[in-house]
């Protein structure tokens, strides 16, 4: 994730989220919900999609998964 010269303490706190959080969004460990993915958009001026492309594509493959279901 770009940082910008920062810290990760100092974007967590910009994001009113803790640097724990933070490390283990960055890690995989865990995934923001939308709320906080916005708040990640926002600074740094970078599409969700870009920043969090595992999310939207376990996102696009379970809509194609239904479409599927729904033919058969």
């Amino acid at each position: 994730m770009l940082r910008r010269g920062r810290t990760q303490r100092e974007i967590a706190e910009e994001l009113g989220i803790s640097q724990q959080y933070l490390s283990a969004i960055e890690t995989g460990v865990r995934t923001p919900n939308v709320r906080l993915m916005k708040k990640f958009e926002e600074y740094f001026n970078t599409p969700m999609e870009t920043l969090f492309p595992d999310v939207f594509m376990r996102i696009n493959t379970t809509k194609r998964d239904i479409k599927r279901k729904e033919v058969s």
